[in-house]
């Protein structure tokens, strides 16, 4: 699956985030939280490549696919960007593997 939108300034679908192609080299692949900043600008998305239910959440460039930062590791896949356009907030696991703390991540 892939996650798109329709850009109303040229009547076309724009593809965010393509499952199968980042799926390519994993033997499991799942996509848990996705979300566009508000700037329409990046997307940040956290992905299980193990089948732990342990997420990487990644940002990448929209216009580029450049990936932005590093990923980060062990999150619950739940995430949500602030309003400006580098801070994502995202949900740390504790040692029993159940959603604990709210973490910020700023990107830059």
């Amino acid at each position: 699956g892939a996650a798109t939108e329709m850009d109303e300034g040229h009547g076309e679908e724009l593809v965010y985030l393509d499952e199968n192609a980042e799926s390519r080299g994993h033997e499991f692949y799942r996509v848990g939280g996705m979300d566009v900043s508000p700037d329409h600008a990046k997307v940040a998305y956290a992905e299980d490549t193990s089948g732990n239910e342990k997420y990487t959440m990644k940002v990448r460039d929209l216009e580029t696919g450049e990936e932005l930062g590093a990923p980060v590791p062990d999150t619950s896949g739940n995430l949500v960007w602030a309003n400006d356009n580098r801070t994502i907030f995202y949900v740390k696991k504790d040692h029993l593997d159940r959603p604990f703390q709210v973490w910020r991540h700023v990107l830059g």
